[in-house]
C-alpha cells in the first residue's frame, strides 16, 4: 500500500521502487553460480530497461548518431542511471573521458552499456534502429504522462474543480494528439 502510494506521489513505477528496494537490501548476495561454473548476473543487471539501455548502447557505440540522438530528452529515461548516463553523453563528446567521470555504480553501468554486443549495422540501419528507439521512448513517456493525468482528473473530479478540470482535460487533448502522430 505504502509502496503505491511513494510511486504514485514522486511519479515512478512501482515495481522500479521494489527492485530498487531489493537491491539495496542484499546487492551481493545475488550473484551464484550455475553447475557449469558460469556465474548468473545479479537482480540489478536483470532489472534495467532494455529499451532504455538499447538506446544508450547505440549512441555510445556509434558516435556518428550523435545529431541523431537531439531527439531525445532526459525524461524519456526512467532509471536514474540511465538518464545520467544520457544527460553526460550530451555534454561529453569525447569517448575517452567516459570512464573516468564516473562513480564506481554508474562506471559500471557504462561499462556494461560499452561491453553489450550489437549486430553490425551499416549507417542507414543504425539510424533507423535510434529512430526507433527515440519513438518507443517518447510513447512510452506519452504513456506515462497520460496514466498520470487520469489520476489528475479523476481527483479533480471528485474534488469538483472545474477550471482545474478543464485544463486537464486540454492537456489530455494535446497528449492524444501526440500519441496519434506516433
Amino acid at each position: 500500500h505504502y509502496l503505491q502510494k511513494l510511486a504514485r506521489l514522486v511519479g515512478a513505477d512501482e515495481r522500479t521502487l521494489a527492485l530498487t528496494r531489493y537491491r539495496m537490501l542484499t546487492p551481493g548476495s545475488l550473484k551464484r553460480k550455475t553447475s557449469g561454473g558460469k556465474e548468473i548476473p545479479d537482480l540489478k543487471s536483470l532489472s534495467g530497461d532494455p529499451l532504455e539501455e538499447y538506446c544508450l548502447s547505440l549512441l555510445f557505440h556509434y558516435p556518428k548518431l550523435r545529431d541523431k540522438g537531439v531527439g531525445i530528452l532526459p525524461d524519456y529515461f526512467d532509471h536514474s542511471e540511465n538518464r545520467e548516463l544520457f544527460l553526460f553523453w550530451c555534454s561529453a563528446p569525447n569517448p575517452e573521458v567516459w570512464d573516468e567521470s564516473f562513480e564506481m555504480p554508474l562506471r559500471e553501468h557504462l561499462k556494461t552499456l560499452m561491453e553489450k554486443e550489437l549486430p553490425p549495422l551499416a549507417q542507414e540501419k543504425q539510424e533507423q534502429a535510434l529512430a526507433d528507439c527515440i519513438c518507443r521512448l517518447r510513447e512510452r513517456r506519452l504513456r506515462s504522462l497520460k496514466a498520470k493525468e487520469e489520476v489528475l482528473i479523476s481527483d479533480a473530479e471528485s474534488e469538483g474543480n472545474t477550471a482545474e478540470l478543464q485544463e486537464l482535460e486540454q492537456m489530455a487533448l494535446k497528449l492524444n494528439a501526440q500519441l496519434l502522430e506516433i
